[in-house]
């Protein structure tokens, strides 16, 4: 796991966020032993170091009809609000009749507004991989010289894209990816009210590696995706 921290302001003291996104493999399928040995780890990580939003993926829950299977999403819900994350998305927002959700949640400290979740069009079937996409609303936090101790927001979109890396599934991918770039453009061009000096990021388990030879040319058109959104910083470099 890995933390990055964004701050904001010119000129005066700004507001420093500390973000963690995590894959937290838990799925039903492929999740491995003590998932919830590993839930607890993350919660340990996200306590010692002073996190204050945690965007995962694979967080998931399983339906079939009526019944649900939901139980590790609402324990490590219970975790995180425990800690002061009291602010979540809502993990059944995307399950189907039968199958697991997106698997994508988002935990806060500061309040969530704008929730919204998206299914990509080309995915694998009983799923509902895609997006979720919130507005985290931090207090005091100054952009670019706004009015001292006027509220700014961070727009924040987490995504797991698909895994496999066969030519089939790797023109899957580009799909989806062109498909979360152009709601990114959206969210960036300023979607929603409030938008004015609103900060913008993409986050998730994109399954595109930088230099792993696999994904040649994928990381590249990923980049570039984003960046047409209007996303001019890779946090995976650290730069343009």
């Amino acid at each position: 796991a890995d933390c990055r921290s964004c701050s904001a302001g010119h000129g005066r003291e700004g507001v420093e966020v500390r973000i963690l996104c995590q894959n937290v493999w838990n799925s039903f399928f492929a999740g491995g032993p003590q998932r919830m040995a590993r839930l607890h780890a993350l919660r340990d990580f996200v306590e010692r170091h002073g996190v204050d939003v945690v965007v995962v993926q694979e967080m998931f829950c399983f339906g079939v009809g009526p019944m649900v299977d939901a139980g590790e999403a609402q324990g490590f819900g219970d975790m995180m609000a425990a800690y002061g994350l009291s602010y979540q998305t809502w993990p059944l927002a995307t399950l189907p009749s039968f199958g697991q959700n997106s698997g994508l949640a988002v935990y806060s400290r500061y309040p969530l507004g704008g929730e919204r979740h998206g299914v990509f069009e080309q995915r694998r079937g009983v799923s509902a991989k895609g997006w979720a996409e919130v507005i985290v609303e931090v207090p005091d936090m100054n952009i670019d010289g706004a009015d001292p101790g006027r509220s700014r927001s961070l727009a924040l979109m987490t995504t797991h894209l698909e895994h496999a890396h066969t030519e089939p599934w790797r023109q899957v991918r580009s799909a989806q990816v062109q498909q979360l770039a152009a709601r990114a453009r959206d969210i960036v061009a300023g979607d929603g009210a409030g938008a004015e000096g609103r900060l913008a990021a993409v986050l998730g388990d994109f399954n595109i590696g930088e230099h792993a030879p696999w994904c040649a040319g994928e990381y590249a058109a990923l980049a570039a995706a984003m960046k047409s959104a209007g996303l001019e910083y890779d946090l995976f470099g650290m730069g343009p």
